[in-house]
């Protein structure tokens, strides 16, 4: 077990971690499936991305990006939850 002066440190890097895995989970699909039939496999940042710069939709674009924002804010402190959860039991 890690010693309690790193377990905050410990915490932080595994949660941006598995944040930037979930967001690049999309990215992989998308490459492998060459956008699935029609399209189906969109990632949420190149969506934004048309959004603003082809379709000139700030707003939509600005909505999209902080509904991602939320999202991933929300599995983010899930982890921790859980992660301060197991601590105490361990």
């Amino acid at each position: 077990m890690a010693p309690a002066v790193l377990s905050r440190t410990i915490q932080f890097v595994f949660v941006t971690t598995m944040i930037g895995m979930l967001t690049s989970m999309f990215g992989l699909l998308f490459v492998m499936t060459s956008g699935g039939p029609e399209a189906s496999t969109y990632l949420p940042e190149y969506y934004i991305w048309v959004q603003q710069g082809q379709m000139n939709q700030p707003a939509l674009a600005s909505a999209a990006s902080t509904a991602l924002f939320l999202i991933m804010l929300v599995v983010g402190l899930a982890e921790i939850a859980v992660l301060r959860r197991a601590g105490r039991e361990g």
